[in-house]
């Protein structure tokens, strides 16, 4: 067990603080942009989220955190992997699972901070209000953004949410194994570019969800049955 929590520490040693300075850039231009506007108490948090670009910078700000998951472990990152790699005592399988698990965190740390930005505006265009505002559950449902990062009792959003994570964390390691190898996958940008595309549909297209989830887990599986074979492969060899 110790093994293996010093091979899940090496990406989270290396990557920790670009991952929270890229988190909190976003984070932070993101409240930047709704304390310039002079307006903001009043507009609804919808439109209050369009004037600032609170999407676009989420998505700039997901998609610059990937790549940085991503290059980590490739042979032009400036990580000696390969000779780590060579002293560890399990397979690079195991390792390639390892470091999955530990981007799925960073990927859920970014998201928790968008959470947090979303409940931020969502507290400047209510502070104003002489009535009562709609619960925070019902703005939930009306607010594709505000859904997407908290479904509340909408389960197949909640599914579909851990399975994009965790078939992106997997991708992500995937890639720069078989970039150590000379070869290219670029699976996780597919999924990265699907899942940020579908991410504010309807509270009620659970259609889409499910096709995506479908097609999220076949994935998985697929990668996971890919590196299985490698790993015999590379056995038969030696």
């Amino acid at each position: 067990m110790k093994k293996l929590g010093g091979i899940l520490a090496l990406p989270v040693r290396a990557l920790f603080f670009k991952v929270l300075a890229v988190t909190a850039a976003t984070a932070a231009a993101q409240v930047a942009a709704v304390l310039l506007l002079s307006n903001a108490a009043q507009l609804d948090l919808a439109y209050l989220q369009l004037e600032n670009y609170t999407h676009l910078l989420a998505a700039v700000g997901f998609a610059a955190v990937t790549a940085l998951l991503a290059l980590h472990g490739c042979q032009f990152s400036g990580v000696k992997t390969d000779y780590t790699l060579r002293r560890l005592p399990v397979t690079e399988e195991r390792v390639v699972c390892l470091w999955a698990l530990a981007y799925l965190g960073f990927l859920v740390l970014f998201w928790a901070v968008e959470l947090g930005v979303v409940l931020f505006q969502w507290r400047v265009v209510t502070r104003e209000l002489t009535y009562r505002p709609a619960p925070l559950a019902a703005e939930s449902y009306l607010n594709g953004f505000f859904h997407g990062l908290l479904p509340l009792e909408d389960w197949p959003r909640h599914i579909r949410n851990l399975l994009w994570l965790s078939a992106l964390s997997l991708g992500l390691a995937v890639f720069s194994r078989w970039q150590r190898r000379g070869q290219v996958s670029l699976v996780w940008v597919l999924t990265l570019l699907l899942g940020l595309c579908t991410f504010c549909s309807s509270p009620g297209s659970a259609i889409i969800d499910l096709f995506f989830s479908i097609y999220l887990l076949g994935q998985m599986l697929f990668q996971l049955d890919g590196l299985r074979e490698s790993e015999a492969d590379a056995h038969e060899e030696a």
